[in-house]
């Protein structure tokens, strides 16, 4: 599971004052997606959660963004940006720490062009990530000069 770090913000309950999960369950996340569903500025936050007007986060059409660059990192390079057998609370803080490197030695005979693409998808703040119509035009999918 690979997440955008606006959207990892709702495992990382360490913002808030508890510690980050081990595991997700199906319920607990279900129980989130239907708050999220319903949640108006005024809303309660779940029982017994304390309100706090900035939680859950939200997030828009970059996080879409953010997994398409994780998906072009998988086909150009054959390995995955984070460890697959970390458990949810350290894949949380990974995703949460800093912008993906595309240093390994298995990006060396990838394009400069297809490297920048992805590591502009992959921003950690969603503000400074490629839109869809910039990553459209990006010229390793162009081939324009």
């Amino acid at each position: 599971m690979y997440m955008a770090p606006e959207v990892a913000a709702w495992y990382d309950t360490t913002a808030r004052g508890a510690s980050v999960p081990t595991q997700a369950s199906p319920a607990h996340d279900t129980a989130l997606m239907q708050w999220y569903e319903v949640t108006s500025p005024s809303a309660p936050p779940p029982t017994g959660a304390v309100h706090d007007p900035s939680w859950p986060p939200r997030y828009d059409h970059r996080a879409d963004l953010w997994s398409l660059g994780i998906l072009l990192y998988v086909v150009l390079c054959g390995e995955a940006p984070f460890d697959q057998d970390a458990d949810l609370a350290e894949l949380v803080r990974a995703i949460q720490a800093q912008d993906v490197p595309l240093t390994q030695p298995h990006w060396e005979p990838v394009s400069y062009g297809a490297k920048a693409l992805v590591s502009r998808l992959l921003r950690h703040q969603p503000d400074m990530r490629l839109t869809a119509a910039e990553a459209a035009a990006a010229q390793w999918l162009t081939g324009e000069p």
